[in-house]
């Protein structure tokens, strides 16, 4: 654009003495940079020339409109992110409105105290650009590169289709959060069918507490600050630890798992970094929830499922929930309909029974006017399959009959613990995908190479599901995307209305892509840079900084 063809809001045609001087601003906003410039004209010596208040005044008036603008804009564009919800919401929210607060105060400070130092500080001296003629030769040959309609919708073409195939070809899989460097390891251990806790403490937790003597007394490295570990009924065997030095955690993970947790018959192992993000849906898991009615027929494709994933994902990982054994007593009720029937009773009445002579089936609550009570019912004590037959219970009719006339009951072998989704038994995969691994390339993995083999060994109306943070990451994508469609909305409408005009507005737009793909490609050189600490991944943290770019 020619020097005395400026436009915009706050700008108007001057003649080609049209200089900019820069100031300072909170967060670069509105400074030399952008937005805190004070438009000055230098008149001829005749005609007199603007000084002090004067001077400042007109700087004001002149930019106020392009600095209101850019204000608007960039509250516009972090509405949306106020109202995310989830974790993402926690996260950003605060961002949102804090840069949105700065920005803000930014604006009053580029139109109040700034003018009034310049009017008090420069004393009324022009300001001359030595460098007026760099910005003409490359005003001159902007206009020569572009001064026909076919020039000019060439270069529209190129530079708007160029980013979107250059973004589309290097943006890097979507990560949730980043797992931090936090110096604390965390692992299990899933044991041999029927190993009870004094057996794991003799041929476990002893072995481990001798391998890791050496590590804690620094006759080996790298040293280990302290360490925990032990057994417990329905968790298993687990140890955890800290290095004396942050910068050999990674080392001390090798050690864990390639030495501590190893050499173990009929036992595996693993061990990680312990995320700073906890919970859930927190840290770097995939929850893979095989579903089906009879859990016996989960267990082929269970493990079916482990090693593929083993296969496909080498250093992840990957714990059963429950185990893939059926090692523990179970006590199993076969109810006998008929019989439920004749005596005026059904499943569900039957089950509230069962319940009552287990932990106990909760009836209700009994509020005396200050605090409330749950009122459940639980019979007497049981010790052996047999007198859990020989409970009586009451009817419908006001016939007492044993437990085991309506119920056959058997001993068999079960998993350690019943889970349920959806009223159907389920068994749970726990997948923690290495760490130089993004958390959208792993479950494309798994949907792709590992779901396939699942669903080939599961029965019919078998189901495979995924939660924590898989399900989180889903949202997450889905809640940003929609965001960030909102934001360019908005901020088109906005400069609709200052520049009155839809097509100006949408040629700024544009713009778009050609700051997304600066964006991609330095996020890639910074995953190059931190390759050897597991590189940099496009989580949520980085995804919020492409909406700043709007």
């Amino acid at each position: 654009m020619p020097a005395d063809g400026v436009h915009g809001p706050g700008f108007h045609r001057q003649d080609p003495e049209y200089h900019l001087a820069g100031g300072a601003g909170v967060c670069d906003r509105h400074g030399a940079g952008r937005g805190d410039r004070r438009a000055r004209k230098h008149f001829p010596a005749t005609r007199g020339r603007p000084r002090g208040n004067e001077a400042s005044a007109r700087g004001v008036t002149q930019v106020w409109g392009a600095l209101l603008a850019s204000t608007a804009t960039t509250v516009a564009i972090f509405m949306p992110v106020i109202f995310l919800q989830n974790e993402a919401g926690q996260l950003f929210s605060d961002l949102a409105v804090t840069i949105s607060g700065a920005v803000v105060a930014s604006l009053l400070v580029a139109v109040t105290v700034l003018p009034t130092a310049a009017a008090n500080w420069i004393k009324g001296e022009a300001i001359d650009d030595h460098h007026k003629h760099w910005w003409h030769w490359v005003t001159s040959h902007i206009m020569s590169w572009t001064d026909s309609p076919r020039k000019r919708w060439t270069w529209v073409t190129v530079l708007t289709l160029t980013p979107v195939l250059i973004v589309f070809s290097l943006i890097p899989p979507a990560d949730y959060l980043p797992e931090g460097k936090k110096n604390f390891i965390m692992g299990f251990m899933v044991t041999a069918p029927g190993m009870g806790m004094q057996t794991a403490g003799e041929e476990l937790v002893d072995i481990i507490d001798d391998r890791l003597a050496p590590y804690l007394s620094g006759e080996k490295q790298p040293h280990l600050k302290n360490y925990f570990l032990g057994t417990a009924k329905g968790w298993g065997s687990f140890l955890g630890g800290e290095a004396m030095n942050d910068d050999e955690v990674d080392e001390l993970l090798r050690v864990f798992n390639g030495e501590i947790m190893s050499g173990f018959p009929d036992t595996f192992g693993f061990a990680g970094r312990d995320p700073i993000f906890g919970g859930h849906r927190g840290g770097r898991k995939i929850d893979i929830d095989l579903a089906a009615d009879s859990f016996d027929s989960l267990l082929e494709a269970g493990r079916t499922g482990f090693y593929q994933v083993m296969q496909v994902m080498p250093g992840a990982n990957i714990r059963p929930y429950p185990g893939l054994e059926l090692a523990e007593p179970e006590i199993r009720l076969i109810p006998n309909d008929r019989k439920i029937a004749e005596v005026g009773w059904n499943r569900s009445r039957m089950a509230m029974a069962v319940r009552a002579m287990g932990d106990g089936a909760f009836l209700g609550e009994y509020f005396d006017g200050t605090r409330r009570y749950n009122v459940v019912l639980r019979a007497e004590g049981w010790y052996s399959p047999e007198e859990l037959g020989a409970l009586p219970v009451a009817t419908a009719e006001g016939d007492v009959v044993s437990l085991g006339e309506l119920a056959r009951v058997t001993r068999t072998a079960g998993p350690s613990q019943i889970r349920r989704i959806d009223r159907k038994r389920t068994l749970t995969l726990e997948v923690k995908p290495p760490s130089d691994m993004a958390m959208e390339e792993a479950l494309d993995l798994i949907k792709e190479q590992v779901t396939p083999a699942i669903l080939a060994s599961m029965p019919e109306g078998g189901t495979v599901k995924y939660r924590g943070t898989a399900e989180a990451l889903d949202e997450a994508l889905t809640s940003m995307t929609g965001s960030f469609i909102l934001a360019v909305v908005i901020l088109y409408l906005l400069i609709s209305a200052l520049f009155r005009s839809f097509r100006d507005s949408l040629l700024v737009l544009m713009t778009i892509p050609m700051a997304t793909v600066g964006g991609v490609l330095s996020l890639r050189l910074v995953d190059l840079a931190l390759l050897g600490a597991g590189g940099q991944q496009m989580d949520l943290l980085t995804m919020i900084g492409f909406v700043i770019l709007l």
